[in-house]
């Protein structure tokens, strides 16, 4: 079965391991499920797309590190006649972490507790999965849920805990990333509320870091260590490669936004992005060996870009008008 895409929003793109393919979401208002994991294979330029059973909506998915699995997020769709805003009481607090193989087979829905959870990825072993999770629903403001914190989950014993010693409660989070002991992760999160030092607030540490959204985290760390690359105005978005070279973008100075590379022998590399101007990040993500980046942002339309970074040209990924559809397989149900 073909399915029609209107490309209206792209976010999150993701690579395999062996670089060879991109896993990322597309939203439309059109869509039965409002959201749809793709995935595109850039050798064959073939594109596939994740068919949810009924009722369910899939999103935020990433690879485990031998490219077998996909650990993502799928949540109810609600009412269609209504906005996910004016039920986000309902399907916000109904985001559960799944897992199922690449070709759709052995879904498994892992947790059932009633709070928002984003961004999963796998540890390099595939024995937990890191996400962040909101704390607080918002009753107003277009930020519809705030409080996140750093939760684990241990497949083996299938149980959630909180990564970090305390509660920092931060405004909003993004993806993690494992460092390659799976003790440390890479974090984005923006504006920690809470356990900060005293006569310290959210809006004073946020001025005295520079916006820098990026922390090294330690499993069970009780203490919010400033973040790095505060060097920068508001560094965000930050991944790695293998080698545990960091990626992210950020602006110093009055250069503008730009993609940048903080080197293990701690040199800066930088890139312009494929669009000056008027482009909102949608999300980004850097292929295991470091050769290639894939962004996304939306303008007046939504586009995913490649760079290649020993050259530092970006070029356009130009997705079919059609994709395969992936029939999902269900292992334990749909609550």
């Amino acid at each position: 079965m073909k399915a029609n895409l209107p490309f209206d929003d792209i976010r999150n793109p993701r690579f395999s391991p062996d670089g060879k393919q991109i896993v990322f979401d597309i939203a439309n208002a059109s869509f039965y499920e409002r959201i749809r994991i793709y995935l595109y294979n850039l050798e064959t330029k073939e594109l596939s797309t994740y068919k949810a059973p009924d009722g369910q909506s899939f999103e935020m998915a990433s690879f485990s590190d031998d490219g077998k699995k996909l650990v993502f997020i799928t949540s109810p769709i609600g009412d269609r006649n209504s906005s996910v805003y004016k039920q986000r009481n309902e399907i916000l607090l109904d985001y559960q972490i799944a897992t199922m193989n690449v070709d759709g087979t052995d879904m498994q829905v892992l947790t059932s507790d009633k709070h928002l959870k984003i961004f999963p990825a796998f540890s390099h072993k595939g024995d937990k999965v890191i996400f962040a999770m909101a704390e607080k629903i918002r009753d107003k403001g277009a930020t519809p849920a705030s409080f996140y914190n750093l939760w684990e989950l241990d497949l083996k014993k299938g149980k959630g805990t909180m990564f970090m010693g305390k509660r920092f409660s931060f405004y909003q989070m993004g993806y993690s990333t494992y460092f390659n002991d799976d003790e440390t992760v890479l974090m984005a999160g923006d504006g920690p509320m809470d356990n900060l030092p005293n006569g310290v607030n959210f809006r004073s540490f946020s001025d005295e870091t520079n916006n820098s959204n990026v922390y090294q985290i330690k499993r069970a760390q009780a203490e919010l260590n400033m973040p790095i690359l505060m060097k920068f105005l508001s560094s965000n978005n930050a991944t790695m490669d293998k080698n545990e070279n960091i990626y992210f973008y950020a602006d110093e100075k009055k250069e503008g936004l730009k993609l940048r590379k903080l080197g293990t022998n701690g040199q800066f590399s930088k890139w312009d992005f494929p669009i000056k101007q008027g482009g909102t990040p949608m999300g980004m993500s850097v292929s295991k060996d470091g050769k290639y980046v894939t962004y996304c942002f939306t303008s007046s339309i939504s586009q995913l870009m490649l760079l290649d970074t020993n050259t530092g040209v970006w070029s356009e990924i130009v997705l079919p008008k059609t994709a395969k559809e992936i029939q999902v397989k269900s292992n334990n149900g749909i609550r």
